[in-house]
C-alpha cells in the first residue's frame, strides 16, 4: 500500500503545481490512511480461510489455496479501497478549494 500512496501523493503534487494550485507536498491525511487500515484489518480478520465445501478445485496443492485466498482479498480490497478514493477526492478537491481561492 505504501507504493500505492507515494504514488498517489507524487502524481497530486506534481498536478497541483503543473495548475499553479499549490507549491507544498501534498500528504494524504492520516485519517485516510488509518480508516484504510481499519477496513482492510476488518477484512483480513474476519476471514475464515477458504471453504473447502464449495471450490471445485484440489486443494493438496499451496497454489490451488492460494489462488482461491488471493481472488478473495482482490474482491475484499475493493471494497476497502471504495471509501478511501472518495476520501482521496474530497481531500483533492479540498485542498485546491484552498488554494484557488
Amino acid at each position: 500500500m505504501e507504493i500505492k500512496t507515494n504514488q498517489i501523493r507524487s502524481i497530486v503534487t506534481t498536478e497541483l503545481k503543473r495548475f499553479n494550485v499549490a507549491d507544498t507536498e501534498y500528504m494524504i491525511p492520516q485519517k485516510v490512511m488509518d480508516d484504510l487500515k481499519g477496513a482492510t484489518d476488518a477484512a483480513i480478520g474476519d476471514w475464515k480461510g477458504v471453504n473447502t465445501k464449495r471450490t471445485k478445485k484440489d486443494l493438496t496443492s499451496f497454489r490451488n489455496y492460494f489462488v482461491i485466498g488471493k481472488n478473495w482479498w482482490d474482491l475484499s480490497k475493493k471494497k476497502a479501497m471504495g471509501p478511501f478514493w472518495l476520501q482521496i477526492f474530497a481531500d483533492i478537491e479540498r485542498v485546491k478549494q484552498c488554494f484557488c481561492f
